[in-house]
């Protein structure tokens, strides 16, 4: 929603499997969206190509455990009529609107999706799982003595339509909006260098750049990491 139209709606369904076909080091993986019998077997018989030929022995018989409950909505996505999406985008862009006069042009952009995953192992185990996901994104522009500044918020989560209160909508308008208008009072920070504090967050994101990756398994199994 943009300037309070719909600009753009689009949908689509993603579907395909994958086999993968591990020998020693050697991993032979390969992928179809044809979900035919024929087509299975021949990415199959890439995937073990690729490999250099399995000698294991093929499952006599899968066992399918119970499926993930990991993510538990009232209504999946699939099912949550698009009246029912739009009434909260409308919602938050007039939440949004009512923060500060301000506030000039409201952005929002909706998303949600559903996955369907089975995974099936060679030791004749076959394990499913529903993973739903929604994020809802509210961009804001405000303006003040000539000045323009434009910020945003983000809610998401493995959640349901539920989740969507009037509360929870409020405090992203609020979150958006604070986060433009603090810009207004914003000063060049001084040259030179300086200490710089960063939250837990990105502090992690930089350790593992500078140190996870090397402590990987497969680089310590091949004797080529550095620690």
């Amino acid at each position: 929603m943009e300037d309070g139209i719909i600009s753009s709606a689009r949908s689509w369904i993603e579907q395909g499997v994958g086999l993968r076909v591990v020998i020693g080091d050697q991993t032979g993986y390969a992928y179809t969206e044809d979900l035919s019998v024929d087509a299975m077997l021949k990415a199959a018989r890439t995937a073990a190509a690729i490999a250099k030929g399995s000698k294991g022995v093929p499952p006599q018989h899968f066992n399918a455990g119970p499926a993930g409950k990991m993510y538990r909505i009232a209504m999946p996505w699939s099912e949550v009529k698009i009246d029912n999406k739009l009434a909260r985008v409308r919602r938050l862009e007039s939440l949004a609107r009512k923060q500060d006069a301000a506030v000039n042009k409201v952005t929002i952009n909706w998303s949600d999706y559903e996955q369907q995953v089975v995974i099936a192992t060679l030791d004749g185990r076959v394990v499913a799982d529903y993973r739903p996901m929604t994020r809802l994104w509210c961009t804001v522009s405000a303006e003040k003595n000539g000045v323009r500044q434009s910020n945003s918020a983000n809610l998401s989560g493995r959640y349901g339509m539920d989740h969507y209160t009037d509360e929870r909508l409020q405090v992203l308008a609020k979150k958006a909006v604070d986060n433009t208008l603090v810009l207004f009072g914003a000063r060049r920070p001084p040259a030179g260098e300086m200490p710089v504090l960063l939250a837990s967050g990105a502090s992690g994101i930089l350790l593992h750049e500078a140190i996870g990756h090397g402590m990987e398994a497969d680089f310590n199994r091949k004797g080529i990491s550095i620690y």
